[in-house]
């Protein structure tokens, strides 16, 4: 049997499964909650890991089905129902869209009792969520995760047509009942993509916890790697120039200038990681940093939080990126750039660093920070006190806002 045939017959059993949960979940008097997301595993990213874990912790409460797209022909499947949508590989941004048009993903729905409606993203799957809420008129919540204007001018180099997509996708969110997003800075983001709508509060979080055995694993880490008695750095995320990882390599190329001895860890794929292998090459840092790709051990990516002195996160892309909470867990604190919305519940020598998006003035500061032992702990125990948000909490606060919504969609027919 081909590869082929066989990728075939096992997405024909997957439909199956699908319409008997389906079934079930008709029958079984539980909130139906169906999720909607324009990128989906293997691809990870915020967005992807944010559903995820929702989906996986909802998943006990009441019915989930994610709506995602394939990737190569496939539903990739999880601890929840996945309706895999057909889709198309894009290699410039390594991301499978999904298709608008795909009719049986459009069957399984409309067979489907939902209760809640939740879109993730704006784009074709977006639509999909916003064309079942506006003919079943049942609830509809969407989530602001990213600075979609920066993409698409990105993308697209015009003014015009940015302003074109964006008003195109903001139909998505105007048409939401209410948008749930992390903070008031990045609420103010939304309302200047023009917004109007309800807006609610609603954090990332992490399922890390501190081990008890943590430093027996720094030691480990630093042992394998040779770094004892240097100063460790991380970045985790897409690599991508929006998240500003040239302007990190320049940070440390500026503070090997100053004699500190280092090594700065990337875990991360994405499609600039060229641009920044010649950045590292350029700047003679080969012998300082290393790229470790994805890892999608969550155990071997605790222990790089936990063996980091400080992560390096000056991304001016990020609404507020989940990693800054896993590295808070771990006892890490994060130097930002200032005027980047990710940043907003940082506190600056309190519990993270906001420097100048400046190279010299953000490598002070880094040194600054890395020789100044009372102020290391002092942010390490601050960023884990104030930054570290459980999905449990986020999960039980999800769960009783779309109880809250059904109700007042039941309330308001009745009248």
């Amino acid at each position: 049997m081909s590869d082929k045939t066989l990728l075939k017959a096992k997405e024909k059993e997957h439909y199956a499964l699908a319409e008997e949960k389906i079934k079930e979940f008709n029958g079984n008097g539980k909130l139906t909650v169906a999720i909607f997301i324009d990128a989906f595993f293997p691809t990870v990213d915020g967005v992807v890991m944010v559903v995820d874990n929702i989906a996986k912790r909802l998943n006990k409460k009441c019915n989930v089905v994610v709506v995602a797209p394939k990737c190569k022909g496939q539903t990739i499947t999880r601890d929840y129902l996945v309706i895999g949508a057909k889709s198309v590989y894009f290699k410039q941004v390594n991301y499978n869209a999904a298709l608008f048009k795909d009719g049986k993903v459009r069957k399984l729905l409309k067979n489907l009792r939902i209760d809640v409606l939740h879109a993730h993203s704006p784009f074709f799957l977006g639509k999909l969520a916003k064309s079942i809420h506006n003919k079943r008129r049942i609830p509809l919540v969407c989530s602001f995760h990213s600075q979609y204007k920066k993409d698409i001018y990105k993308a697209t180099k015009s003014k015009l047509l940015t302003k074109i997509v964006l008003s195109n996708l903001m139909s998505v969110f105007s048409a939401a009942d209410e948008t749930w997003t992390m903070h008031y800075k990045s609420a103010e983001t939304l309302k200047s993509y023009g917004y109007k709508g309800k807006i609610a509060y609603m954090t990332n979080a992490t399922d890390y916890v501190y081990p008890e055995n943590a430093e027996s694993i720094i030691e480990s880490v630093k042992e394998k790697y040779g770094l004892k008695n240097k100063t460790v750095f991380l970045f985790v995320g897409r690599l991508i120039v929006q998240k500003n990882i040239l302007f990190t390599v320049e940070v440390l190329s500026e503070l090997r200038k100053k004699g500190l001895d280092f090594y700065m860890f990337f875990i991360g794929e994405g499609p600039d990681r060229e641009i920044l292998c010649d950045k590292i090459n350029e700047l003679g840092l080969k012998n300082n940093v290393a790229l470790l790709g994805n890892i999608s051990d969550k155990e071997i990516i605790k222990s790089f939080y936990l063996t980091a002195d400080l992560m390096l996160f000056p991304s001016k892309y990020d609404v507020s990126s989940i990693v800054q909470i896993e590295a808070a867990a771990m006892k890490t604190p994060c130097a930002f750039v200032e005027d980047s919305v990710t940043s907003y519940t940082v506190q600056n020598g309190v519990n993270g660093l906001i420097l100048p998006e400046n190279v010299k003035a953000f490598a002070d500061g880094v040194y600054g920070f890395i020789k100044d032992e009372k102020l290391k702990n002092q942010l390490s125990e601050n960023a884990y006190r104030d930054l570290y948000v459980t999905w449990d909490d986020i999960v039980d606060k999800t769960y009783n806002r779309y109880v809250e919504l059904v109700e007042e969609y039941k309330n308001k027919n009745e009248k």
